[in-house]
């Protein structure tokens, strides 16, 4: 149904062209949004408006407190739950890693991991976290993976690499091996293999033959061939920044055994001081992303390869290792498929001795398991089952680190593939929370600003994350100095310029969680990737899942655009699926359309899933392609046709082949929603939060509280505003606006409740809440205020520099504003500048100043009254009622970012080690720049 323009009466445009504050202007209280109200028809309160208000430490963002060193002690550890809490933080991540190699600290005096004294630190963090009404995660292990040097042999990671000699001519040939560590490496095969192979039975195994003084000889037959060596290896890796205790070679996490010993002595060691269970002092058990690199082996593979896949992998695991073996097209169909099936089962016994024992673990001391399924370079189960078993499924988002996603790049902030498999799978299992470690930076520490902050906050909400877990707050006493102890992460520290503000960010993002924790997600799009097409071509390599086919992890944002809620599905979800009327339902989730994205591989029960799904009225596409194999080598010989005749089943039921989106579209992202909106109205797919025109940088969630209906809108946009109408699937629900950043509510003006008009400036988001609360008068609009002639403050400017770090405090006069990273002597300043002046104004009756460019953080106060406080977007103020004849005067504090005192750095190691990791940007922009009009 299209939306119609004349059925909303609020025309602002002119208005915000001008001052740039978009629907904001309704947070300020301006004279062009009033309207009446009579009391008795006020909105009542009830249970989830209060949570909204005052959200609980559970929707709070929490911490990563990294335990530099273990270096801990009790004092340390009060002050600093104290920052936080002032700070609006509602829980700590307790993870202990090693001391940062620029720390000046004594190595031997951190506390072993799991000793007493370490466990009893964590009962002291627990126990005054519970009076501070904050909660307690613990990371199992330290640093990642799991691992320590108290690992025996057998527990330890293994895997298999191979070696590669070409062999020059036939005949005889004396060949040297390659040189092992004896302790740790062994050679398990030796093969002799034809450059052009076109059956495994060209394969020739020489691995009996007798090694002399490191060599074999052998006689080469005609044509040319390699020589395939096969390494077998363990205790190759080693635990990443791993703390006293807990450093040293990293576990196998494909041996079941040796995991649940690991996991049982860390309960074995805490359990004890929590009543026997940690679950009375730890309200979830973590674990971080899975940084296996080369592990592809444990003792019995080989076994279990042959028990599941009917079949042995020696004859193929020489090939399987070579990352360049390009199989010849006689050899190649078969080659995949074992390739698929040796993926297959490194997933399956990941999930069955890995994934599923520690999430089993937690719930059996009483804890929630909290679990990243991504990893690198590989991804160990398919993304979506690895995110359905956790309590909570956790993403990761980066800031000044998106370049290697397509179309994952607002801003520089990496935030769309492990966000949106963790949402959907969260999604799918009805989880409450959805976590994300959120605001990970290495390439801008000092950098981040809050706005930045709450530009990657809102993204998260996006793509369905409702808690954020910050990377992250170092452990650091003010013994340390400036900057302190740095393990990793965006600089959340007091000594952070904007830490004061921080409770602003946090409330704000604290409302937003609560809301979506407590209400459910909405879908309508079911997303389906090749996964079994790059297992059999890439096997469990990320970079090829991330980007097969090019446009699939951008689809789910390209949807979002046009107002469709959307989450990834995969195979064996389908399968399990049941059909109810015409919704494909997935565990908590009911879909009206799936999309097959280039699947080529698809097992037949999943296909005659989507027969039983299009007979019942659901909408079936397939995009770029047809399903016409059955993975796995050893499928049943009626698989292909049972396959075939399932797709020409959907197909007679209505399902459609549309072609992939064009290439074109590869770079942008605006095209390919556009190419969304009309792929869905050709076929009569109507989103439910209905957009009368896409925009890549206007995102949306929505979700359901009982009969209230809820939506979330977001302009990424940074300079301009996003103006668009939406229609909502709400009848006569009035729209509220709830105000995260106030937790207060207003009505949004309207003429057609569910037919909405919308302005929102650079980076603004708005909040709505649809629910039949009686009959209201609506807001209208008063004629906008014109501000063609503005009047200009021109100073000159008192301003008052302090600097936190160094306790300096200065004094300046300005004849203009200007920026001070300009200015030679104030270039590398860092604090608060407070600019003073007096004004006359030639009308008391203006309501508007608009500060201009002003960085960061401001702070207006006139005539010694506070006017507000603005920490992102424009630096635009409603003064209504706030000037008076004569002499005004009129006092902007601003808070610069941090980064341009750290360029004065020079010999301070913790500084310039990540100043040296920091995109190369020169000093920042800082101070009030203007010009200051009022209007």
């Amino acid at each position: 149904m299209p939306i119609e323009e004349e059925k909303n009466t609020i025309d602002r445009r002119s208005f915000l062209k001008t001052t740039g504050l978009g629907t904001g202007a309704m947070l300020l209280g301006l004279p062009t949004l009033q309207g009446c109200m009579s009391e008795d028809a006020r909105p009542i309160d009830d249970d989830f408006f209060k949570g909204f208000q005052h959200p609980p430490a559970l929707a709070r963002p929490f911490v990563r407190w990294w335990w530099n060193g273990n270096h801990i002690s009790k004092e340390e550890i009060l002050r600093e739950l104290d920052l936080m809490k002032n700070a609006g933080i509602g829980g700590v991540e307790i993870n202990p890693v090693a001391m940062p190699e620029t720390a000046e600290a004594d190595p031997e005096a951190g506390l072993v991991w799991l000793s007493n004294e370490w466990c009893q630190m964590v009962k002291f963090v627990c126990d005054e976290a519970k009076k501070r009404n904050m909660l307690v995660d613990l990371i199992v292990g330290t640093g990642w993976p799991f691992g320590g040097e108290f690992l025996e042999e057998s527990e330890t990671i293994q895997g298999v690499s191979v070696e590669i000699i070409d062999i020059v001519g036939s005949g005889p040939q004396s060949i040297e091996l390659p040189k092992i560590d004896e302790e740790n490496e062994k050679i398990m095969q030796i093969a002799l293999i034809p450059n052009h192979m076109g059956a495994i039975g060209a394969k020739k195994d020489l691995s009996d033959l007798p090694v002399k003084k490191g060599k074999i000889e052998f006689e080469a037959p005609e044509a040319t061939h390699k020589l395939y060596v096969v390494i077998w290896k363990n205790k190759f890796r080693e635990v990443m920044h791993g703390a006293p205790g807990g450093a040293g070679p990293v576990l196998d996490h494909f041996n079941l055994h040796a995991v649940e010993k690991y996991l049982d002595r860390i309960s074995d060691a805490l359990n004890p001081l929590f009543e026997g269970s940690m679950g009375n002092g730890i309200r979830s058990l973590f674990c971080d992303s899975i940084e296996l690199e080369g592990a592809n082996w444990t003792s019995d593979l080989a076994q279990e390869f042959e028990k599941r896949r009917g079949y042995e992998i020696f004859e193929y695991l020489p090939l399987l290792l070579d990352k360049n073996f390009n199989p010849e097209t006689s050899f190649q169909k078969e080659f995949r498929k074992v390739k698929y099936d040796y993926s297959l089962t490194l997933a399956e016994l990941f999930k069955e001795r890995f994934v599923q024992p520690f999430h089993l673990w937690c719930n059996s001391n009483a804890c929630q398991s909290r679990y990243q399924a991504y990893g690198h370079p590989w991804i160990y189960t398919d993304l979506l089952d690895g995110n359905l078993t956790p309590d909570i499924p956790e993403g990761d988002q980066w800031l000044f680190n998106a370049g290697w996603q397509n179309f994952c790049d607002v801003d520089n902030i990496r935030y769309a593939i492990w966000n949106k498999y963790a949402a959907s799978g969260g999604h799918i299992k009805g989880r409450k929370v959805i976590s994300t470690e959120a605001m990970t930076n290495t390439s801008g520490v000092f950098q981040a600003s809050l706005e930045y902050i709450k530009q990657a906050t809102d993204l998260n909400i996006a793509t369905g994350i409702n808690h954020t877990i910050l990377h992250g707050y170092n452990y650091s006493p003010p013994s340390a100095g400036f900057p302190g102890w740095v393990r990793y992460g965006t600089y959340f520290s007091d000594q952070n310029t904007w830490w004061p503000y921080m409770p602003a960010w946090a409330n704000y993002t604290a409302r937003l969680s609560y809301v979506f924790q407590e209400s459910k997600p909405v879908g309508q799009i079911a997303l389906l990737g090749p996964t079994p097409d790059v297992w059999s071509k890439d096997g469990l390599d990320r970079t090829a899942f991330n980007f097969t086919p090019w446009y699939l992890h951008s689809f789910w944002q390209a949807f979002n655009h046009n107002g469709f809620m959307s989450d990834f599905v995969n195979c064996e979800v389908v399968t399990k699926a049941s059909v109810q009327k015409d919704k494909l339902v997935c565990g908590h989730m009911a879909y009206e359309a799936i999309f097959i994205c280039n699947v080529i591989n698809m097992p037949p029960e999943t296909a005659e899933k989507l027969v039983e799904f299009a007979k019942a009225g659901g909408k079936v596409f397939f995009v770029g392609s047809f399903p016409n194999k059955a993975p796995g080598y050893q499928s049943s010989p009626d698989a292909a046709n049972r396959l075939k005749k399932a797709v020409e089943l959907t197909m007679n039921a209505d399902a459609k082949l549309i072609q992939s989106p064009p290439d074109d579209d590869k770079d942008n992202q605006q095209e390919l929603a556009k190419w969304v909106k009309v792929i869905c109205k050709q076929h009569s797919l109507v989103p439910k939060v209905n957009l009368s025109e896409p925009h890549h940088k206007v995102f949306v969630n929505h979700q359901q509280a009982g009969k209230k209906e809820i939506v979330f809108f977001a302009n990424m946009d940074r300079e301009n505003n996003s103006v668009f109408e939406a229609q909502f699937p709400t009848g006569k629900k009035l729209p509220w606006r709830w105000n995260p950043e106030t937790g207060e509510r207003t009505l949004y003006p309207h003429n057609v409740p569910h037919i909405l008009k919308f302005d929102l400036a650079p980076l603004e988001s708005i909040l709505l809440v649809f629910e039949s609360l009686g009959q209201f008068d609506v807001p209208r609009p008063e004629e906008a205020p014109m501000f063609e002639n503005g009047q200009t403050i021109n100073g000159p400017w008192k301003a008052t520099f302090e600097q936190p770090i160094t306790e300096e405090t200065f004094e300046k006069e300005f004849t203009k504003l200007a920026d001070l990273k300009d200015i030679e002597e104030l270039k590398y300043f860092s604090g608060t500048v407070t600019y003073t002046t007096s004004f006359i104004p030639e009308n008391v009756s203006l309501n508007i100043l608009d500060l201009g460019k002003a960085h960061e953080i401001v702070e207006l106060r006139i005539n010694q009254q506070l006017v507000g406080t603005k920490w992102w977007g424009k630096k635009v103020f409603d003064i209504s009622d706030m000037l008076i004849e004569g002499e005004n005067e009129l006092q902007i504090k601003v808070t610069t970012l941090l980064y341009n005192y750290c360029c004065s750095l020079e010999g301070n190691p913790t500084v310039e080690t990540w100043r040296k990791r920091s995109k190369e940007v020169g000093l920042l922009p800082s101070g009030l720049v203007g010009p200051v009009v009022v209007y």
